[in-house]
């Protein structure tokens, strides 16, 4: 409807010259081909001031709980749903991202580039982003991004820490009077408390290797940029295509659905940022 009200509006400049809205809106960022264009110009340039500094590229993606998701990748209605919609669902994503900024300030771990967001098969949104940092902070990054990422309903991906230390000195102090009750003598509260990893000890160093053992992959997941194999630019350009117009993907279809294009898929997902302001 949009397009054919601005296809049978006309424009006169204090030339004279006639132009419908429809040829000036196409001039601009609305154009997803320009937009699209313009996206790839900025990205490439970041990545060029990426490498004159000698910073390295980080490709990551963050994913929301199973509570957002009203389907399973297989169809199935998901039981843990909890109704929320994906405005909901981008509220929370824009909540851990405030707190992974916020603790790479204090850690003064400075990045830049971008962030995609796209829809699940449900509608569920994800983010994907390519940031640039210096060689010495990935993985400092990679820790504050998974914990945070992993917080909420860590449970389900078998993560099981306390939350502060203060959690961890409670629940030692009821394992000890259990322990006293059951049997009149118990180990030291220190004892116990060494026992009982806080959260800030399971995304330490010592600790971090061990969460790609377990299922929080499903809500995390980093991969370096190798310069050698590629530019940075190329890691994120068909997020970039498949979610604006679809350009260069002709033939390719929906990962999750094979009958549609990446073409059609792109109207979708434009539909679909439009409908929940994402």
């Amino acid at each position: 409807r949009n397009a054919g009200l601005l296809a049978h509006m006309v424009a006169v400049n204090e030339l004279g010259q006639e132009f419908t809205l429809d040829e000036l809106s196409a001039l601009g960022g609305s154009n997803p081909a320009i937009r699209r264009a313009e996206l790839m110009v900025r990205i490439r340039g970041f990545e060029e001031i990426a490498k004159l500094k000698g910073h390295v590229g980080e490709f990551f993606s963050l994913i929301c709980p199973s509570k957002f998701h009203a389907f399973h990748h297989f169809g199935k209605r998901n039981e843990k749903f909890n109704g929320d919609t994906p405005r909901e669902a981008v509220k929370y994503l824009n909540k851990v991202w405030a707190r992974i900024r916020a603790e790479l300030g204090r850690m003064d771990i400075k990045v830049y580039g971008f962030r995609v967001a796209e829809p699940h098969h449900d509608g569920t949104p994800h983010w994907h982003g390519l940031l640039f940092m210096e060689a010495k902070h990935r993985d400092d990054f990679r820790r504050v991004v998974a914990k945070h990422g992993c917080r909420e309903d860590r449970e389900e991906l078998g993560l099981r820490y306390f939350g502060s230390k203060k959690e961890a000195v409670a629940e030692a102090r009821r394992i000890r009077e259990h322990l006293l009750e059951k049997n009149g003598s118990a180990p030291s509260l220190a004892a116990i408390q060494a026992g009982l990893k806080t959260e800030a000890d399971f995304w330490s160093r010592k600790y971090f290797k061990f969460w790609r053992q377990s299922k929080a992959a499903a809500r995390v997941d980093f991969e370096s940029i190798n310069w050698a194999r590629g530019s940075a630019a190329g890691y994120i350009a068909k997020y970039i295509a498949k979610n604006i117009d679809g350009f260069a993907l002709a033939g390719e279809v929906s990962d999750e659905d094979p009958t549609l294009s990446l073409h059609d898929n792109a109207l979708r997902v434009r539909a679909w940022a439009s409908r929940w302001g994402i």
